[in-house]
């Protein structure tokens, strides 16, 4: 009977936990693209190509841009579905995820406006990693949390 309840628990919770996490797969993916055009951007010679390149990653980081405010019900879901712990991961992958939107878009404008700045790479490159490392927080400590152990660690 017990079994059953946790089972009961679990499942709402996991079910937050996958959405959040697909959503924010899907923002990140979209930034990377971005971000992945931005760094190839100096290669290009061909302004024809160049202009096309930029159009991209700027299209990919205004649906990022686009989808990110759904992310804000998901994470509302995992407070209430908690544990804490979890809540917090989320919120603070959610503020880094944030926080390499803003990076990659400072790099994209300034690349637009043909006055690319190294610092704002690093910025973006910085950002990106952070991101992923309270992710990966985020994952570990959802799966911790539904007692399945389906994240192996990684390493930040």
């Amino acid at each position: 009977m017990q079994a059953d309840y946790v089972r009961m628990l679990r499942e709402p919770r996991k079910a937050a936990y996958v959405a959040y996490v697909e959503a924010h797969e899907e923002v990140n993916g979209l930034l990377h693209r971005a971000y992945i055009l931005l760094h190839r951007d100096p290669e290009i010679t061909d302004p024809n190509l160049r202009a096309q390149r930029l159009d991209e990653a700027e299209n990919a980081f205004n649906e990022a841009h686009d989808r990110a405010p759904a992310m804000d019900h998901l994470r509302a879901v995992i407070v209430v579905e908690g544990p804490a712990d979890v809540a917090e991961s989320a919120a603070i992958a959610d503020a880094a995820l944030h926080e390499y939107k803003s990076a990659v878009m400072q790099w994209l404008y300034a690349t637009l406006r043909d006055a690319p700045d190294e610092a704002l790479k690093l910025a973006a490159i910085e950002a990106r990693s952070a991101s992923r490392h309270a992710y990966t927080k985020l994952l570990t400590d959802a799966s911790e949390a539904i007692g399945e152990g389906s994240v192996v660690r990684l390493a930040p």
